[in-house]
């Protein structure tokens, strides 16, 4: 009679004095194994067609190169990891965008829910006005499920009204508005600021 694994369960080990069914055997072992193990996929639907009834706690990867997410199952498929990519923000016009490690943009965390932006702005017809201002727009996919509100880093540094942020909840719109009195800075940098999509 197989003898159990008391550590994952496993039902199939044989006694050394049984050495019949090797090939049941061998194929209750690739089964079981084949559920812990990471198993590799080109896509999320190639995945799904090979687990259609995944349980919880199996672990899967797929893409390529900077695609690459690794999933969890836990009630459904939840990104594990993930390459972040910078991905540009839409200049709506207006606006200076910077270049380089300065030029706005914003990168899905590995969670695969948080979104963190970089950049800088420069207003090109003087400061920012007091009503809220549209300084570009999101990629695809990087909305926030509720409203994101941010004080920005201005530019000059002795401008007395700092610049907030506002991304209305679904939307990908980025906005800008003083507050207070109108404001000196006519450059705001988005470095730093982090919010989870979901």
């Amino acid at each position: 009679m197989p003898q159990s694994d008391p550590r994952q369960g496993a039902t199939f080990l044989p006694l050394y004095t049984e050495t019949y069914q090797i090939p049941d055997t061998l194929a209750a072992m690739y089964n079981f194994l084949l559920d812990r193990v990471v198993e590799q996929f080109a896509t999320t639907t190639a995945r799904d067609a090979a687990i259609p009834s995944p349980t919880d706690q199996m672990v899967c990867a797929t893409g390529t190169g900077t695609a690459v997410t690794v999933w969890i199952y836990a009630g459904g498929w939840k990104v594990l990891w993930q390459v972040g990519v910078w991905q540009a923000i839409t200049n709506p016009g207006g606006f200076t965008y910077g270049t380089g490690a300065d030029a706005p943009a914003a990168m899905l965390g590995a969670d695969g829910q948080t979104v963190h932006l970089r950049g800088k702005l420069t207003r090109t017809a003087g400061a920012f006005p007091l009503a809220y201002t549209t300084v570009g727009t999101l990629p695809a996919g990087l909305a926030p499920a509720g409203e994101v509100r941010a004080a920005l880093a201005p530019w000059p540094a002795s401008t007395a009204s700092a610049p907030l942020l506002r991304i209305a909840p679904a939307s990908s719109t980025l906005t800008v508005s003083v507050s207070g009195t109108a404001s000196a800075a006519a450059d705001v940098y988005l470095r730093g600021i982090s919010y989870r999509r979901d």
